[in-house]
């Protein structure tokens, strides 16, 4: 959600953008730095959904850093909740990034979550009885 996007700072244009370069520091924000993945927005009613596509290089391994930043805006505010990255064209969509939502607390990470399914498993296969307990804060 976008509230009171403001600009431009200086000449060009100005809004909300997801944009992918090496480390930037706070320059991030500047106009004219990083491969800009999606068109600035400068307003929002409500939640919405960005999206926008990004190509790797033949030889990249690993993800450079991706930033969401206003971009040459002088004010305003972004809420984000989730960040989604998957390969083009799988059907699954799934997601790349390990705790998409910003409430990360809420994240239930599925790969943890199978880790602990081979260990009751493996106990009950082995006659092994565990004692569970899962205490949450009072």
């Amino acid at each position: 959600m976008l509230s009171g996007i403001t600009g431009p700072a200086s000449s060009g244009a100005y809004g909300f953008v997801i944009k992918q370069a090496q480390w930037l520091g706070t320059d991030c924000s500047r106009a004219g730095n990083g491969t800009v993945i999606t068109g600035p927005i400068q307003s929002t009613s409500g939640w919405t959904t960005v999206t926008g596509t990004y190509t790797t290089g033949s030889a990249q391994r690993f993800l450079d850093y991706l930033y969401l930043t206003r971009q040459n805006a002088t004010g305003g505010e972004v809420y984000i909740d989730e960040v989604r990255l998957w390969r083009e064209g799988d059907p699954n969509q799934v997601n790349l990034l390990r705790e998409p939502g910003a409430n990360s607390h809420l994240t239930f990470d599925p790969m943890a979550s199978a880790r602990w399914d081979v260990v009751l498993e493996t106990a009950a296969r082995r006659g092994v009885y565990l004692k569970l307990v899962i205490d949450e804060k009072n």
